[in-house]
């Protein structure tokens, strides 16, 4: 994602596929996975709402703390949860084991020792990183799952830094302030499942784990998952 203006400048863009994102850890968890069957093979199983535990305890400065608890967290959280559903979700307490010292390279929050009533845990964190010139390019937000569920392989918990250099404190600039609400729209599409370490993770319509649908047109990963494949189609002809 090219970022654009001067806010972002010219050269900002997300280094996603360039990352070298470590693989995902298995975190055991209540679910509803496998999930049930009929008698005549039908799964029975309904899509709940889609519940996420943002955690901003990682964040600072203060001020920036503010922007992304106040106002940028809110609004982010918002959007996937009316946006989403998950047919697999959390049915008891999404917590870490009590061995667990750390997660995604930080401290375990002690809200995750105890657990949360979420299907998904962000966590953000930031650094300051300035571009070495005028016009060299530099990222804005690196974001990634570290952890799946043992059952469905779905996300549970991820972690997105954030480049204070250029992903800045809006202030009054309301423009300024939707520019980084569509690039962490972005960002935490990449935690949710739209990363390439995660694509062996996904499942077909019954729960099974898809086979073939990662494939290469030259240099470009392609995915060919129904019912996206047929939809695209229709739409562009």
């Amino acid at each position: 994602l090219q970022g654009e203006g001067p806010e972002f400048g010219d050269h900002s863009k997300c280094t996603h596929d360039h990352l070298n994102i470590p693989e995902p850890e298995l975190l055991q968890v209540e679910e509803p996975f496998p999930p049930t069957e009929s008698e005549d093979g039908r799964v029975l199983a309904s899509a709940s709402t889609f519940r996420i535990y943002p955690y901003y305890g990682f964040l600072a400065p203060a001020y920036y703390k503010t922007y992304f608890q106040n106002r940028l967290g809110p609004a982010l959280v918002s959007y996937f949860e009316h946006a989403l559903k998950v047919k697999y979700p959390v049915t008891g307490k999404l917590k870490t084991p009590t061995s667990y010292k750390t997660i995604c390279g930080k401290n375990v929050p002690s809200v995750l020792k105890t657990g949360v009533t979420a299907d998904f845990f962000l966590m953000f964190d930031s650094k300051y990183d300035a571009p070495a010139s005028a016009t060299a390019s530099t990222w804005v937000a690196e974001t990634y799952s570290c952890y799946l569920a043992a059952g469905s392989k779905r996300p549970l918990i991820g972690k997105s830094v954030l480049n204070r250099a250029v992903l800045t404190d809006p202030g009054s600039n309301v423009l300024l302030h939707e520019k980084n609400l569509y690039m962490m729209l972005h960002e935490i599409t990449h935690a949710l499942g739209f990363s390439s370490s995660l694509y062996k993770y996904f499942l077909d319509a019954n729960g099974k784990l898809r086979t073939g649908h990662v494939t290469k047109v030259g240099t470009a990963t392609v995915l060919n998952v129904s019912p996206l494949t047929s939809r695209l189609r229709s739409f562009f002809g």
